[in-house]
């Protein structure tokens, strides 16, 4: 994204607020450039000796696109994705920077602009966002911007502590409603010291297998067997109880961590398919997966490794994908898909129902289990439109040819309304409790 330059020798304007003048015409756009150019010009910008200490970091996050992407199709979502670049790079003059963090995130670098000028562009940016619109068939759609802002001004910062404050601006600027900018503050910075030292803890429990595993059964419903064993990571700290993943793994996520959870993970599955009791049946192990292993594209081609390197059976491997990954990364996702199976492990959609895939998914992603989300279970007994969904999704999976797991089972009775609507699976407490590895049969 474009680099914003020195704003000393005049008032800048934001282009929305200027005279219809076309910026083009005063100064000419900078082409949207990749994250890895963009965090070179941050760096580059934050280590000049010469830098008088103006300047700031613009992120703008699109709201709701997982939603235009399941309404519309991906190809319109990718659509008002590039409308939305081509816009902010035009509105950005140069020396500004553009670039594109994520998918559906830019990040704006202005290199000297002065903290007077940066809210104005930040308001300018929302307003923007908000008017771009693309064809979606039978009428136009758009999206709306959280934008968080990170002054230079009076501040030492690296490029990795600025694009971290950004995210932090970002969501908080989400958690007031979207569709606005929020500005990083002293408590985004505690809470950016926070997330660092999580980071490191995490970075060390990767290298030190300082992490535990837990294992939760999945059995058919009218048989005590179990048939899989859902791993389920916990953080183990210095001193105290385990740490759920709830707690650390939106830190993981925000440094780049969670492929490497994933990865040492995946070993221990591999390790523990391969540790059976004479005799016994073999043990199919589940794996969850995160969005970045999805999209980072090395993750089929590491379990493959793996498999070939152990010599385990690929069909004891089953790889959860959440629903919410799958729209959001579609096309990552019918990748690592087709990769995994054709290595002879299986994919399970999870989560299903409470985000915004369609029942379209099930036909079109290369799965061969969907796992129907808890909040359709756990109060299947009293709920005639969770009967309803259970009933639809197993029936259109089957057609399908999946099977159907459902989570949260809470009780008998619903175990046995289950099982009379044909799921092939069930997991949940009722089922059986989450027990360490190192105590399975």
């Amino acid at each position: 994204m474009p680099i914003f330059g020195s704003y000393r020798k005049r008032r800048y304007q934001p282009p929305l607020m200027q005279s219809r003048t076309p910026i083009a015409a005063v100064d000419p756009p900078v082409p949207v450039v990749g994250r890895d150019a963009l965090i070179k010009a941050i760096d580059d910008t934050l280590r000049d000796p010469g830098r008088d200490g103006n300047g700031a970091l613009i992120e703008v996050a699109l709201d709701n696109l997982a939603f235009v992407n399941a309404s519309h199709g991906w190809a319109v979502g990718d659509r008002l994705i590039a409308t939305v670049g081509g816009a902010l790079r035009a509105a950005i003059p140069a020396p500004g920077t553009v670039g594109q963090l994520r998918s559906e995130r830019f990040g704006i670098l202005l290199s000297d602009a002065q903290p007077g000028v940066v809210d104005g562009i930040a308001e300018m940016v929302t307003e923007l966002v908000r008017g771009c619109r693309v064809d979606a068939g039978h009428r136009a759609t758009g999206t709306t911007a959280s934008v968080g802002v990170v002054p230079f001004a009076g501040r030492s910062l690296s490029a990795e502590e600025a694009l971290l404050e950004a995210d932090l601006a970002t969501r908080s600027a989400k958690s007031r409603g979207r569709n606005c900018a929020a500005r990083a503050d002293v408590r985004l910075r505690e809470s950016l010291e926070t997330s660092l030292a999580w980071a490191e803890q995490i970075r060390e429990a990767v290298a030190a297998d300082g992490f535990t595993l837990l294992a939760q059964p999945i059995r058919r419903p009218a048989s005590d067997s179990v048939h899989a064993w859902e791993l389920l990571v916990r953080l183990r700290p210095r001193s105290g109880e385990l740490i759920p993943p709830a707690q650390f793994f939106p830190i993981a996520e925000r440094f780049g961590l969670m492929e490497q959870i994933d990865r040492w993970v995946t070993r221990q599955a591999i390790v523990l398919s391969q540790r059976r009791r004479q005799g016994s049946t073999r043990r199919v192990i589940h794996v969850n997966v995160a969005s970045k292993s999805v999209q980072s594209g090395e993750f089929a081609s590491f379990v493959s490794d793996e498999i070939v390197a152990a010599g385990v059976d690929p069909a004891s491997l089953t790889f959860e994908i959440a629903e919410a990954t799958a729209v959001d990364a579609a096309p990552a996702t019918e990748r690592v898909g087709q990769a995994l199976r054709e290595l002879g492990c299986r994919l399970l959609l999870d989560n299903f129902g409470v985000g915004y895939a369609s029942l379209v998914h099930l036909r079109e992603l290369p799965l061969d289990l969907v796992k129907i989300d808890g909040a359709f279970v756990r109060h299947l007994a009293a709920s005639a439109m969770d009967q309803a969904a259970v009933d639809a999704v197993t029936r259109l999976a089957h057609a399908s040819g999946l099977e159907v797991v459902a989570a949260f089972v809470p009780d008998d009775v619903v175990a046995r309304m289950l099982q009379e609507f044909g799921v092939d699976y069930i997991q949940g407490f009722h089922v059986g409790r989450q027990v360490p590895v190192a105590e399975l049969p």
